[in-house]
């Protein structure tokens, strides 16, 4: 289990760099997950091999939004561009829900992205949100290939029926199917098609791998047996594959680097469409993680809480 530690909340809405939100909603910063082939790491400036041990959570940040909601233009907000708004932590701490109670409150549509069934525990509040919906970060129907590459998160098929809950409740649900692994086989991409189309997704998003240079892809080159060359040849027989299976059981598929945003009926986001691709925020979140002062623990059940760092998102 990570360590828990407190951090202060200055703001919560950040603007968005991703195409379909106007703002950016992140409760928690790192991510117990610990997907092998995140960004995010680079993005904040943890270090890879120290990634979900901690995660920092936003506890004031629910305060913060409901002052924010009164003076900051409407628009959609992204919850989760940087980390999992439903990772462990939420289901004690519900930082994520008291967000969700302030945004139902003040009727701004937002947009979750989660690879956790957790989500599902506040349907009370998504159905109530105009223009709500909840995309699923699902990369492939085979559970095999999932543990090589997300070793710590749910399995697909409690995704999958956490999607079927959502859409059931008459929200917008989607499937994010990214990035897709160098690994993966062509039946294990259809058998997502067919999965997401059976729970009443109501559209795949699919984008490939984009490493970097540095940690990630390091990571990737220990890790794939592929040769470099060969990833983005591979990602895109993936990608077709994925394509065509969803034309054979009728579901909207789109390319995440294709994405443009639907035409907006001037409501205030009521069309909006789901986010194309994880955000690339590029002001790091973090500046001195290693900087530690001792904290009490604020809540009512206490949790290990021992550092505090500046907010700069």
């Amino acid at each position: 289990m990570p360590h828990i530690v407190e951090v202060p909340c200055v703001q919560a809405l950040a603007p968005s760099l991703l195409a379909g939100y106007d703002w950016a909603l992140n409760p928690y910063r790192g991510c117990a997950l610990d997907c092998l082939y995140c960004y995010a790491p680079d993005v904040v400036g943890i270090g890879r091999s120290t990634w979900g041990e901690t995660v920092f959570v936003k506890r004031s940040i629910p305060t913060v939004l409901a002052k924010e909601v009164r003076k900051k233009r409407r628009g959609v907000v992204g919850i989760s561009t940087v980390t999992d708004g439903y990772q462990p932590a939420e289901k004690r701490l519900e930082i994520t829900r008291r967000c969700l109670e302030v945004l139902a409150r003040a009727r701004w549509p937002v947009s979750v992205l989660t690879k956790c069934p957790l989500v599902t525990r506040d349907l009370d509040l998504l159905t109530t949100i105009p223009a709500a919906e909840v995309g699923f970060s699902i990369a492939t129907g085979d559970d095999r290939e999932r543990r090589l590459w997300e070793a710590s998160c749910p399995p697909i098929g409690a995704r999958i029926e956490a999607l079927r809950a959502v859409a059931g409740a008459g929200v917008r649900a989607y499937v994010f199917a990214g990035p897709l692994y160098p690994e993966s086989q062509e039946s294990s991409v259809r058998i997502l098609a067919r999965l997401s189309a059976e729970a009443g997704a109501a559209e795949l998003i699919a984008d490939s791998l984009h490493p970097r240079a540095g940690a990630l892809e390091r990571v990737l080159e220990a890790t794939t047996p592929q040769p470099r060359r060969e990833w983005h040849e591979r990602g895109e027989a993936l990608m077709l594959a994925l394509e065509d299976e969803c034309r054979e059981v009728g579901l909207p598929f789109a390319r995440a680097q294709n994405w443009k945003p639907r035409a907006s009926s001037g409501n205030g986001g009521d069309d909006h469409l789901v986010a194309a691709r994880a955000a690339e925020e590029q002001a790091p979140v973090l500046e001195q993680p290693r900087e530690v002062a001792r904290l009490a623990a604020p809540f009512a059940q206490a949790f290990p809480v021992d550092a505090r760092l500046h907010e700069f998102d």
